[in-house]
């Protein structure tokens, strides 16, 4: 009896070998907490398929005769970083993975600006209420964006076994058909420096993002130069 320990990795080290070509990217699939902004009802129906048995269906059509080699996840996961759409969204990964034969590593996942907590004035309000306090907005935002962290970083650990990167990004390695190279990289905009009085919704990936995952890729020198 032959036994390896399985270490889960932000990045990968290794190629993860298919024999499928093609990796299913999702956007804004928006899971709530049963207020209506998702999209697709929670199981199969009469009248519409929930949304893993929707992207099966589609992988098992576009095949070929060879399974989907990997899924791709960009916010929003979920509409307003609630728990439960967290809960939601990891179920939905879990169900596509387990049909598809997919294991973490031939998943990467980059969380917007609803999945984390960054709103206007405007929103916040619309989903906390008035406060009833003085507290300064600042304040009110930042707290609302590690609360909303949190509940992504808890779903991730579920979903990965391990907790992301400081800054959420993350990296994957594929040899797709057994000939063609893909490495793709989830560089993310949603970081605290955004939250300045209001989150302005424009995107900020600073040089020392680009530098973390250009090394953790693998595609800068000893020397610091790009490759």
């Amino acid at each position: 009896l032959l036994a390896s320990h399985y270490i889960p990795y932000n990045f990968n080290q290794k190629y993860s070998q298919k024999k499928g070509e093609f990796i299913i990217w999702l956007s804004d699939i928006h899971f709530d907490n049963g207020k209506g902004k998702h999209a697709f009802p929670a199981q199969d129906n009469d009248q519409q398929k929930c949304l893993s048995s929707r992207v099966v269906e589609l992988a098992d059509k576009y095949s070929n005769g060879n399974k989907c080699a990997g899924l791709a996840i960009s916010g929003d996961l979920t509409w307003q970083s609630q728990v439960e759409g967290f809960e939601l969204a990891s179920k939905f990964i879990k169900d596509v993975s387990s049909s598809l034969s997919l294991t973490p590593d031939d998943i990467i996942i980059c969380p917007g600006n609803h999945d984390v907590g960054l709103v206007s004035k405007e929103q916040y309000f619309e989903i906390m209420g008035k406060p009833t306090t003085d507290t300064p907005w600042a304040t009110l935002a930042e707290n609302y964006h590690k609360g909303s962290k949190e509940n992504y970083i808890k779903f991730y650990k579920d979903v990965f076994q391990r907790k992301p990167e400081e800054d959420l990004s993350q990296g994957r390695k594929f040899l797709l058909g057994g000939h063609k190279v893909v490495e793709v990289a989830a560089l993310n905009s949603c970081v605290l420096q955004q939250v300045k009085d209001s989150f302005l919704g424009m995107g900020f990936i600073g040089e020392k993002q680009l530098s973390n995952v250009a090394e953790s890729m693998g595609w800068m020198n000893k020397s610091g130069e790009y490759i």
